[in-house]
């Protein structure tokens, strides 16, 4: 029962872990960040001279839902552009003053303020407070002239808004009665537009946080004006600009589905080819005896720890065993060595025991290990403590080592091995479509494909780290006889710590006492099976038993002390003991002029 809820809890520590990292990464990329004002709507006209000059005006309506100073706007042109006399109006409130943050050709960046002092904030009325920020400004350069066309490719909507836009209506009143087609970046914001004279008129849907909107309008003839700007481009380059688009749009957008799909189904694949346990008819409720005869480190390796690395119930058993054999004791102050290697019988104890029997001999000092006081003088040579800590080590990799070879006769972990494999793909498609894509802006004129590469990255990430730190038993399963072989242990594990199965079947004699203890130990389950014993022994009123369960306690006492202080030497070598034109011009898809950004404080 006890090892069931530890794989509940680590379970569902990783499965947190794993949700916290996915809703971390929603806040991050998809949630709209929380704010102090909306954005109803939004009017953008463009008035396009027969000169090439562009006459601007912006209408942004802010909601202010929460206590607030004034508004914040910018907006960045190419070098080949030139703004010229901005003008600034607002409607829904009194302007105290404006500050410009910049006032270039080609950058306008100013804040708003509705207060006289920074200390003041005004507190919107239920419903909160409309306000309209009107921007009119003119353009030169903004109508582009090729060797055989010409276009006109603003971008009324930035991506640097924290808050989604409800509604766009964008005019443009052309000069010209020249045929045209019309590109809009993306396509599916648009809720209708139309052409009336020579009038066009957009009316878009809602167009989400850090997403823009733009449009290209391109002539079949290059115009004339004063202030045009021209490239030596021709309509083949910005029609094969707008094919790319298109096409990007036709391949990311299913491809992040598909990975999307991809990445949910795999691990269910996994678990159910390869981490599905085998049926074992046993029924037993307890094990009266121990019921294999493996040396305890290896049954901490096999059953506690999943062939994990060994812990301290492998070395503690281990050490019990020495004690048993009075070839160490456990006093209350450390360890006292009784014996030599040469000395002990190889017949009695096992080579791990004897291996452990000879490191604890040469770090002791005329046969005693102050467990105590040893902390201090491991603190006080770094030789001393690195000696300590490679000496123990190398017991464990010993240990870990054997049990690694006979795995495959208890667990199948080619599914756990392709766990992890996927989870560090995971992880780098995760990272990749990041970079490669988000964070360049390859997705982000195609909604539906940054919405499933963003997806991609949640889901990957997520199930990646769930993959990479889930235990091998999840993906991988055991054999037959590893099943069987654990159900056994747990069995006898149960049996030791249940007063009233003990009560029925107590064991025959105190050596056997000794033996049920150091498997407790080796499972995990020590302190439970003590209590257990000590209240059995207590009903005989055995005094010879009732002194062994006083020797058991110094040694648990004993034994935590030792491996604390292991396990604080190796956290102090930084290891593990449980040991990833130059002027350019506006072709590609994102180039639009103006857009900017903006927001309010």
């Amino acid at each position: 029962m006890k090892e069931k809820l530890r794989f509940f809890f680590k379970m569902l520590l990783i499965t947190a872990s794993s949700i916290f990292i996915f809703f971390g990464l929603w806040y991050l990329l998809i949630e709209e960040p929380k704010g102090i004002y909306e954005l109803p709507k939004a009017e953008v006209s463009y008035n396009v001279r027969k000169d090439g000059l562009v006459e601007v005006e912006e209408r942004i309506t802010y909601l202010m839902t929460k206590p607030y100073r004034g508004v914040h706007r910018f907006l960045s042109f190419p070098i080949y552009m030139s703004v010229e006399d901005p003008k600034i109006r607002v409607e829904g409130a009194k302007i105290e003053r404006v500050e410009w943050l910049e006032n270039t050709p080609v950058n306008l960046d100013f804040k708003v303020y509705f207060v006289e002092s920074l200390r003041d904030r005004i507190t919107p009325r239920k419903g909160g407070d409309s306000i309209t920020l009107i921007l009119r400004y003119k353009l030169r350069g903004a109508v582009e002239v090729g060797r055989d066309f010409s276009q006109f490719f603003p971008k009324p909507w930035g991506e640097n808004w924290g808050k989604s836009l409800k509604s766009l209506k964008v005019t443009v009143n052309l000069p010209w009665d020249v045929k045209y087609s019309i590109y809009f970046h993306p396509r599916r914001f648009v809720q209708k537009y139309e052409k009336v004279d020579k009038s066009l008129y957009i009316v878009t849907k809602d167009i989400p946080a850090r997403k823009g909107f733009e449009f290209r309008i391109l002539f079949d003839e290059p115009l004339q004006g004063e202030y045009f700007h021209h490239v030596d481009k021709t309509k083949k380059d910005v029609l094969r600009i707008e094919k790319k688009y298109t096409m990007e749009g036709m391949i990311l957008t299913p491809l992040s589905f598909l990975l999307l799909g991809i990445i949910a189904l795999l691990p269910i694949m996994l678990y159910i080819r390869f981490g599905r346990e085998p049926k074992v008819e046993y029924e037993r409720e307890y094990e009266h005896e121990i019921p294999y005869n493996d040396h305890p480190a290896v049954v901490n390796v096999i059953v506690k720890r999943e062939f994990g690395y060994p812990d301290s119930g492998a070395i503690g058993a281990s050490m019990t065993r020495l004690h048993h054999a009075k070839a160490i004791s456990f006093e209350d102050d450390g360890i006292r060595v009784l014996k030599k290697t040469e000395e002990v019988n190889e017949e009695e104890l096992h080579s791990y025991d004897i291996d452990l029997l000879e490191k604890l001999h040469d770090l002791s000092e005329d046969g005693w290990i102050d467990t105590k006081n040893l902390k201090k003088k491991l603190k006080r040579s770094k030789k001393m403590a690195e000696d300590f800590y490679h000496k123990i080590k190398d017991w464990f990799d010993r240990v870990y080592g054997d049990t690694q070879r006979i795995r495959k006769d208890f667990l199948r972990i080619k599914g756990y091995i392709l766990a992890r494999i996927f989870g560090i793909l995971y992880m780098v498609s995760a990272i990749l479509s990041y970079f490669c894509l988000i964070s360049n802006n390859v997705t982000s004129y195609h909604p539906l494909a940054d919405l499933g590469f963003k997806l991609v990255i949640l889901f990957s990430s997520s199930i990646g780290f769930f993959m990479l730190f889930t235990p091998k038993v999840l993906f991988g399963s055991w054999t037959e006889y590893g099943k069987l072989y654990r159900l056994r242990w747990f069995a006898f594990q149960r049996y030791i710590t249940d007063f009233s199965a003990l009560s029925e079947h107590p064991p025959q004699s105190v050596e056997i006492w000794d033996e049920y203890m150091i498997y407790a130990i080796a499972l995990g389950v020590a302190k439970n099976a003590l209590k257990v014993f000590r209240k059995f022994v207590e009903k005989m009123n055995d005094a010879e038993l009732m002194e062994k369960i006083n020797t058991y306690e110094t040694g648990l006492i004993t034994i935590g002390n030792f491996s604390a202080l292991y396990s604080t030497v190796a956290s102090s070598m930084n290891v593990s003991s449980s040991s990833v034109d130059s002027e350019g011009w506006g072709g590609d898809v994102g180039s639009g002029f103006g857009g900017g950004g903006g927001d309010a404080f």
